[in-house]
């Protein structure tokens, strides 16, 4: 697998970002003082719902791949887009040479974060899901070192 698909694999496995998101990110959008990585509007990928926008807290595997990116001073996953088809694509085979999909890790992250007791509302905070429509949920918000507790729990 060539470099820019691992360094874009180990970045959804260790944040449970949509595949396309983590292709899209910037390099101001990833702040290592802070251990964020901001998700924002794009001109050239609009965010589908205001859950999207978001701030993804940095697993503490991801700081040296996000160091080098940020080093490289290009934005980094910016091979995978494909403006003839107006959106975000990968192109990937890694379903062929590592046994799992780009979603599948998506997968990984909710199982991870669910196996240490983390609530379903911090997971689907942390992954971006719509925040459902009970009082709770629709009234409710999650602290950002809660999500990024959760963030860190994944394996």
């Amino acid at each position: 697998m060539g470099q820019h698909h691992q360094d874009l694999y180990w970045l959804v496995r260790f944040t449970g970002m949509r595949v396309a998101k983590a292709a899209e990110i910037e390099l101001n959008g990833i702040n290592l003082d802070t251990m964020i990585i901001d998700l924002v509007n794009h001109s050239d990928s609009p965010l589908k719902t205001k859950f999207y926008r978001r701030q993804v807290p940095i697993h503490p595997k991801l700081v040296s791949l996000l160091k080098r990116l940020k080093a490289a001073g290009v934005r980094p996953f910016l091979c995978f887009y494909k403006p003839q088809h107006s959106r975000w694509t990968c192109g990937n085979n890694w379903r062929r040479i590592t046994g799992s999909n780009a979603h599948s890790l998506r997968h990984h992250a909710a199982t991870s974060m669910k196996d240490v007791g983390f609530s379903d509302f911090i997971i689907g905070s942390a992954l971006g899901h719509f925040k459902g429509s009970t009082m709770t949920s629709t009234y409710g918000s999650v602290d950002l070192e809660k999500v990024r507790a959760a963030i860190e729990a994944i394996s």
